[in-house]
Order: structure tokens, then sequence, then C-alpha cells
């Protein structure tokens, strides 16, 4: 009877403004009844409130994460601002916090938040140490990535994502055998993902190809394929690589066609490019020149 309870909670609340038991109730029954307007107001009194204690608060909050559901409230940052100046090196809410910061690409506070959220009872760090790749990765510091990644993989010494952020990380830097040795160790953690398998052999292709490795970098990206035939970047590269060097050059054109068949509907003009090359390879000149002229 959700009517007589919130006018008895409310009656009780014009005697004890801060009862934390009306308060959390009231929460609640907004919760159940899908009223957000007033789930948000009686949330942001709970996050208020300095009687009801953090293990209290941590759970509404970690309740609302889990189930994503904060994103329907118009003030939710405000909210947890105001939670965590009770409890500032709370790991739930600087978690919280610096998703939120994230989200806006508001990465300084994000970054400061996520570090304050490592060693929390309820999220595990390793997603905190990806977040906070993914951070470094958009502002190309990539020394702060490898940084970041070797304190991750100590705690975390399989975990398959660290060390594909480590090989693209050595990649961008231009460091192609230490790409290569992060890679190697990560593909063998990859259990039942063959989207990060074709991943990993993406990228060792790509590292070998860059020392002039081209029997590897071959048998990198066959297996890239074997994992994901429509990885269309391992299709464009390879059909590339293989026109440079003027071998195989009808596999080359099959994966060219078949990588601008797959993105068709958004034609990408380095892929076009690519095709016209392999055509114009096989000196089939009229359809390379219409293939560059799309590509333009």
């Amino acid at each position: 009877d959700y009517d007589s309870a919130i006018s008895t909670y409310i009656k009780i609340l014009e005697d004890e403004p801060n009862d934390p038991k009306s308060l959390i109730a009231l929460y609640k029954i907004y919760s159940n009844k899908q009223d957000l307007n007033n789930q948000e107001k009686y949330l942001s009194k709970i996050a208020n409130n300095p009687i009801i204690n953090i293990e209290s608060k941590k759970e509404i909050f970690y309740k609302l994460l889990r189930n994503n559901n904060f994103e329907a409230f118009n003030s939710f940052k405000k909210i947890v601002q105001e939670a965590i100046q009770f409890a500032p090196d709370e790991p739930l809410f600087n978690l919280i916090l610096a998703d939120l910061y994230a989200k806006d690409k508001n990465y300084k506070p994000a970054i400061t938040h996520y570090k304050k959220s490592l060693n929390s009872t309820f999220v595990k760090d390793e997603y905190v140490y990806i977040k906070l790749v993914e951070i470094y990765f958009y502002q190309d510091n990539f020394d702060l990535v490898i940084h970041t990644i070797e304190e991750a993989i100590e705690k975390y010494p399989l975990s398959s994502q660290l060390y594909y952020y480590q090989g693209l990380a050595f990649v961008n830097k231009k460091q192609y055998n230490e790409a290569l040795n992060s890679l190697l160790k990560g593909e063998k953690f990859v259990v039942e993902n063959n989207s990060l398998k074709s991943e990993f052999y993406s990228l060792i292709g790509d590292s070998y190809h860059n020392l002039q490795s081209h029997k590897l970098s071959d048998q990198s990206y066959d297996k890239a394929l074997f994992y994901n035939p429509n990885n269309v970047f391992v299709l464009n590269n390879y059909s590339y690589y293989l026109a440079l060097r003027e071998e195989q050059l009808i596999l080359a054109k099959e994966m060219s066609v078949k990588c601008n068949e797959l993105t068709k509907d958004a034609p990408v003009a380095s892929f076009l490019d690519t095709y016209a090359w392999v055509l114009y390879k096989l000196a089939e000149y009229n359809l390379a020149k219409e293939e560059i002229e799309k590509a333009i």
C-alpha cells in the first residue's frame, strides 16, 4: 500500500527531517513505482544526509551503477558529488564520478577519481586500469599507457586486454619488437573471443610488416582472417601490402573486393584507394581509374 506508506513516512519526516529509515524507504518506494522525479529527490536527500552510514549509501549507489539506472536522472553527477563529501576516499563514489567525467570527455578529474577508485571491493581494479589506459590513448600519451599497464599486469598477469593495449601503445611508438613481445604473450590468454583474437593477429601482422618480416606478417594476417574473415582492416592492409610487393595479386584483389563490399554502405576512401592500387598492379587500368576517382 504505497500511498499510505508514503503519507506515513512524510509525516515522520515533518518531525525528523533526517530520519534515515524514512528517507531510504521513500527512495525505494518511488524506485519501485518508477517515479524518477521523486526517486531522484530522495536519492539527493540520502546523499546529503550525515546520519545515513556510508555502507547504506554505497549499497544504493552500487545497485544504480550495476543496473545502469542512473542515466535517466537529471542531476546524478551533482548527487554523487554531494555523497562523496562525507567519504572523499570512498572508491565506489570516486569510480562513479570518474565514469561520469570520462563520459563528458573531462579527463583531468576523471583520472583523479579513477586513481582514487582503485582497491574497491565493488569493482575490479582491472576495469579502472583499462579506463585510465583508454583516456591516455585519447591523449596520445603512450608512455603513460605503458606505465599504467605494467602496474596493472602485476595484478592481472592473465588479462589479454591489457597485453593488447600494451602492444598497441608500442606500435604507436614504432617499437615493434616490444609490441610483438606483448602481443604474442597476450594472445595466448584470449579465450572464446574470436574477434579479439583477430585483432591480436592484426597488430602482430602490422608489427612484422614494419620489421620487414613479410612471411611472418602474411601468416599473422592469415590467422587474423581465420578468426574473423570480415576484419576489414586486415583485408585492406593485407591486400595493400601484397600489392606493394607485387605478390599474390589475385588474392589481394579478392580481399580488397570483399573489404569494399563489407563497407559499401559507408565507403572508406583508403579502402577504395587500396582496391585501385591492386587493380593498377594487375594492369586493369580503366577500373583502377574508376576506383581511385571514387576514393577522391
